[in-house]
Order: C-alpha cells, then structure tokens, then sequence
C-alpha cells in the first residue's frame, strides 16, 4: 500500500488501467483485508477494483488468488466480493514425482549433481507430506509445494558445503580430495536427509513468499 488512502485508490485504478483488455492478476489478494481496526488501505484499495471491474465490465477478467483459508476471509470482507468472484478452482497438492521433477531442474540450473538415492528421498518425503491433511489441503501445500522443492535443493548445496568443508578445510585439501573421490562433489543421501529436515513444513503463522 502507498502512504494515503487516495494514494491507494489511485494506485488501484492505474493497475486496473493498464490491465483493461486482458488480465489482472492479484496474488495474496488476502493481503488487502485490514488486520488492524482503523486502517483503511486495503478497504479502499478493494471498493476501488469493485467499482472498477462493476464500470469496465467484459473489458478485463481479474483472478485473485491466495491460501483457501485466507481468501476465504476475503471475499468475505466486502459484500461485493463474493458476487464478483463466484468461480473457485482449487489446486491439488503437487505430486511427489512433480516435487522431484521441480528439484532436478533447479539443481540442473545450478549445476549441481544428486545421487538418485537422494532424489527418492525427497520422493518418499513429498508423498508422506502429501499425505497428511492440514486445513483444507496437505502439509505439502504448507511446506509450498514448488517453492518446497527449491528449498530443499537450496539446503542440499549447503550440507554439501558443510560436509566438503569438515572433510577439507584448505582449498588444496578440496582439491586433492576431489581428484582422490570425485563423487564427493554429489549430493548424497546424507546431504538430502538433512536439507529435508531444514526444509520441513511449520504450522505456524504463513508469511507470504
């Protein structure tokens, strides 16, 4: 939100401009609900986009998207919101074998080599998450699905890190070491143990990514 609440509105309006013949897409849109008595912000940001998407009709289509439970609360936040959004899609929890897939592109981004060993464990843990229900989804939709698989090949290079640098602290010892075993380089099932435990899904308070 920008400093006023005439800012606000005005902010609102251009971004509804500028999507006038295509799409507007609102990601966190739960965002804009006030979480504190008095502020007015997000009101007057959500009247702005109604009064526009009720004159501009069939010139734009607007998506609002976000956590069930959040935009839950939403469309409740304003009479005309659930009037206005009366189609819901919701997405399953991603598959283990997607998981897996998401982490060994990112991991090919980052050059970085990965036992298979390694790469079933991730599988084996998505689809535990994957499993146990939370709210109205999975805990894999909490640990964040596609962003979870990052974050797990993310916490992998680091426990490779650590684990290359308690073997070899001098980059010489490094060195030697590579030319000695040069597997030392992959992520093994080890590392992957770890960054999984790094990795796990919190129930506490989601903050937006």
């Amino acid at each position: 939100m920008v400093g006023y609440v005439s800012q606000t509105a005005a902010k609102m309006k251009e971004v509804c401009e500028s999507a006038l013949g295509g799409v507007l897409f609102i990601d966190e849109a739960y965002r804009l609900v006030p979480t504190t008595e008095g502020h007015s912000f997000g009101k007057d940001a959500i009247n702005t986009l109604l009064k526009f998407m009720e004159d501009h009709r069939g010139e734009l289509v607007v998506i609002v998207a976000g956590y069930p439970k959040e935009m839950q609360a939403f469309r409740r936040a304003n009479a005309g919101l659930a009037s206005r959004f009366h189609f819901t899609l919701s997405f399953p929890s991603y598959t283990p074998d997607e998981i897996v897939a998401i982490g060994r592109h990112i991991a090919g981004k980052e050059r970085l080599a990965v036992d298979d060993a390694a790469w079933k464990a991730l599988h084996a843990e998505a689809a535990q998450l994957r499993t146990l229900p939370y709210e109205s989804g999975t805990m894999l939709d909490v640990a964040g699905n596609g962003r979870y698989a990052r974050k797990v090949v993310v916490a992998c290079k680091r426990e490779r890190a650590r684990r290359l640098h308690r073997a070899a602290p001098l980059p010489q010892d490094l060195e030697r070491l590579v030319q000695t075993d040069p597997a030392v380089l992959k992520v093994g099932e080890d590392d992957m143990s770890r960054a999984l435990a790094e990795a796990a899904p919190s129930t506490g308070p989601r903050s937006p990514q």
